[in-house]
């Protein structure tokens, strides 16, 4: 009987334990029915583990109080789904309470945020305005008033001898020696190259506050020590990655490309680096006005650390390629057919009324083909009289340059003669002069970045024509990547297969999804560099530009440290670039986002009516900010001068006259005749400029020393001009 009660103990301890440890509705406390389970439960063996896991974390789910959800999975619902109404919960939890505890985030609203940011945009362009007026006061009241230039000896004295002497007894650094104390009055600022300040400025003269190097890349120590001497503090601007000082130019013979003895030498700049001075790294660029102008560089050179902005055209290029299928003919270093269709190309756009307006630069590779496309382009104003009036008639003169001499140029449009290729063999010569040498990718680097509005290259030869070995310079590596940039339209290879970014952050996916639901087209992170446009919405009328772009409080947002940069500058970027935009508040859309869609809605339909210009009044920045009545800036004072003037200037128009220039220079009825019109419409004159006028009018380029002695004499024994104030 003992035995059966401790039996019986041991059988209601155990079912008991099995009923709590898996937790099952079934009584087990009968013998027949517990035995029935467990045959049962033994074939389900695999699962027991699991099943007793489940039991504890539902137990677990209930003490939290969330319940609730245990039948929903015992009912076979989703559980992904349930992951995510619970993640969903929490994260609005989360939320709600930042919510609650910030006075920021409770009270936020767009508009008032929006008008905060425009009053700051205001106040920081009236700060910069009022340092800039400060600063022309204070200069302009150093400037010494009444100068008594009658006491011998002083400095006044010798300024205004200087000035009316008819006959200059001293040489610039003389005079300066002489004035050290209102010099820097007067002119507090020189414009000067680093040999020039050597030159004309003594060890002796008092130091400058400050001097800038602008270009310092192209500057050896040896030029640049002689101005860092004279000044207390320096700022030393210049790129790395751009032209060094070469031997190039100092040699008394001219060097071809192909000459071995011309070598890089180290500027300025690097000297400056590897002394580890405090250093600021620019990252914005504003010359090139579609990101496909400026991305080769960026990536190639900068390792994509440029600030470039997207263009609302952004899904076209602004680089093609031209393959002309030209001969490189190595004896004369040149390509004639490449060059002649460069000249074409010249003659297209010069003549055709809109293109006109828009400034052209021609970049050979070598010196030779540069040479070759100058011949071509003059022997065609030569013989065509309009074209060369429509030439010089261009805002923007047009440059012929090679890789050596680019530098610090830029136009709208660039036409690039790349003029290596294939020989009368069909061989390509691995050598592309500058490119080969050490610094090679620097020149490509200077070349390619030009342009403003458009690149064209001209090439006879394909990427897959420039072999790529071990030994290969960085520069002929980047010429070959450069031609496969161009062959693809100004598109990386992986740029050719990606499709459009379809996905973005919570909420700018709930955007872009409620704007398709509206009928409209979303593109995520328009752009190439580390700035990006959040959402480009795509023009219904044209696919291949954004009629609206969405900029949002997120990553990017977040991690502009300058507030003039996050609030309002990258916008001012792009809207000069043509982006119509608006933003998007996180805080808005999530608390308001009925209202916040419907704004976006009404936007996108006044742009689609022709309402470009539909944007929040922008409240103007007074120029003149913190100057008093009284006191007059230069160019006020240029301005009434030239109210006052009976007659308003207008600009002689050069009409030209392809004529004789034996008989321009010396047939009196001939100067007569073209230089009197110019003089009566410029009137007063300089006289170097009306030769200037005169040459062009006539279609003479160049004046050789004895034609501009001959022209000189008939000017003045026909038209007795004032000289040096007599």
């Amino acid at each position: 009987m003992e035995s059966f009660s401790v039996a019986s103990s041991e059988w209601t301890q155990s079912y008991s334990a099995l009923s709590d440890y898996l937790d099952v509705d079934v009584d087990l406390s009968n013998p027949s029915v517990c035995m029935n389970y467990c045959d049962g439960l033994e074939s389900e063996s695999d699962y027991l583990f699991d099943w007793v896991n489940w039991n504890q974390y539902a137990g677990r789910l209930t003490d939290l109080g969330a319940g609730a959800a245990i039948q929903y999975v015992k009912d076979k619902a989703d559980a992904d789904i349930l992951v995510h109404s619970v993640l969903k919960s929490m994260y609005k939890a989360f939320i709600n309470i930042c919510r609650t505890e910030s006075e920021a985030l409770r009270m936020f609203s767009a508009s008032s945020f929006e008008e905060s940011i425009e009053k700051f945009r205001v106040l920081d362009q009236n700060y910069t305005n009022l340092s800039k007026n400060h600063l022309k006061y204070v200069l302009s009241s150093r400037v010494p008033r009444n100068l008594d230039s009658s006491v011998p000896g002083t400095e006044s004295r010798i300024i205004y001898k200087a000035i009316n002497s008819a006959k200059i007894r001293k040489s610039i650094r003389e005079l300066l020696s002489e004035i050290p104390n209102i010099l820097p009055r007067i002119c507090p600022c020189l414009l000067m190259s680093p040999q020039s300040v050597s030159q004309y400025i003594t060890a002796a003269f008092p130091k400058f506050d400050l001097v800038i190097f602008d270009e310092s890349s192209q500057i050896t120590t040896s030029k640049a020590i002689g101005a860092l001497g004279r000044a207390n503090n320096a700022i030393i601007a210049g790129d790395s990655r751009q032209l060094p000082p070469t031997s190039f130019f100092q040699k008394k013979i001219e060097l071809t490309e192909e000459d071995d003895d011309q070598m890089d030498i180290d500027s300025f700049l690097d000297d400056c680096l590897s002394l580890n001075m405090p250093e600021t790294y620019l990252e914005w660029h504003y010359r090139s006005r579609h990101e496909s102008l400026i991305a080769f560089s960026n990536r190639m050179f900068y390792e994509s650390k440029m600030l470039t902005f997207p263009s609302p055209n952004d899904q076209e290029t602004k680089v093609s390629m031209r393959f002309v299928g030209g001969e490189y003919e190595r004896g004369k270093r040149c390509n004639p057919k490449e060059a002649s269709e460069v000249v074409k190309e010249v003659y297209r756009r010069i003549m055709d009324p809109q293109l006109c307006k828009q400034s052209i630069g021609i970049i050979a590779f070598g010196i030779s083909q540069q040479s070759y496309i100058q011949d071509m382009l003059d022997d065609l104003l030569k013989n065509d009289s309009n074209f060369f009036t429509a030439m010089n008639n261009m805002g923007e003169s047009i440059f012929v340059k090679n890789l050596e001499t680019v530098q610090g140029d830029e136009r709208d449009v660039i036409l690039f003669s790349i003029g290596y290729g294939p020989d009368s063999s069909g061989y390509v010569l691995q050598n592309f002069g500058p490119i080969n040498r050490e610094g090679g990718g620097r020149r490509l680097n200077v070349a390619v970045s030009r342009a403003r509005m458009e690149m064209v290259v001209f090439s006879s030869m394909k990427y897959t024509d420039v072999k790529i070995t071990s030994a290969s310079s960085k520069g002929v590596r980047s010429i070959r990547e450069f031609l496969r940039f161009a062959e693809n339209g100004g598109r990386f290879e992986e740029q050719l297969f990606e499709t459009s970014s379809t996905k973005g952050t919570m909420i700018l996916s709930d955007v872009a999804k409620a704007l398709n639901n509206a009928g409209y087209q979303c593109r995520f992170d328009v752009g190439t560099s580390q700035f990006r446009v959040d959402i480009g919405v795509v023009d219904p009328k044209d696919p291949t530009k954004y009629i609206l772009g969405l900029l949002s409080d997120g990553e990017s947002y977040k991690a502009s440290e300058n507030t003039r940069d996050r609030e309002y500058a990258r916008a001012d970027v792009l809207s000069r670039l043509g982006w119509n935009l608006i933003h998007i508040w996180s805080v808005d859309w999530y608390f308001n986002r009925k209202n916040a869609l419907d704004s976006i809605l009404s936007r996108l339909d006044s742009l689609k009516d022709g309402n470009c210009h539909e944007v929040c009044q922008i409240s103007e920045a007074d120029p003149n900010y913190g100057l008093s009545e009284t006191f007059k800036t230069f160019e006020e004072t240029v301005k009434e001068k030239e109210k006052g003037r009976k007659v308003e200037y207008v600009p002689y128009p050069i009409d030209c006259i392809i004529i004789d220039p034996d008989r321009a220079v010396s047939e009196r009825n001939t100067i007569i005749n073209l230089a009197t019109p110019i003089i009566q419409a410029e009137a007063p004159i300089e006289e170097t400029y009306l030769l200037k006028l005169y040459s062009k009018r006539v279609g003479i380029k160049r004046l050789t020393e004895q034609k501009r002695g001959i022209l000189i004499r008939n000017l003045r024994s026909i038209f007795n001009p004032t000289i040096n104030g007599r």
